[in-house]
């Protein structure tokens, strides 16, 4: 059990009237999550590394989903979080 790095918060959207709630930037690459390997949808635990030095642990949803224009994307958002509780530069790490 440990850890890894999955991105670095670079932008984020409130999609809540979606309900797909704060999707972030920059989307990551589908071999990051083998879990979502033929799935459309997971919750994955993660670790928050904020720029301030302090962490938080969340539950993230990983999504393929299609955009128009843009194709199929693989999107982590939260449903609980607003874009004041992840600012650009955070640090989303894998709780493995």
């Amino acid at each position: 059990m440990g850890q890894q790095p999955l991105l670095i918060v670079e932008d984020s959207f409130d999609m809540r009237r979606s309900k797909r709630g704060l999707v972030v930037a920059p989307f990551f690459p589908m071999e990051a999550i083998p879990q979502l390997q033929g799935k459309s949808q997971i919750t994955l635990p993660v670790l928050l590394k904020f720029p301030n030095g302090t962490s938080r642990s969340v539950q993230a949803q990983f999504q393929v989903t299609h955009f128009t224009p843009g194709g199929f994307k693989k999107i982590c958002s939260f449903c609980d979080l607003s874009k004041d509780d992840l600012p650009i530069g955070t640090e989303i790490w894998l709780n493995n």
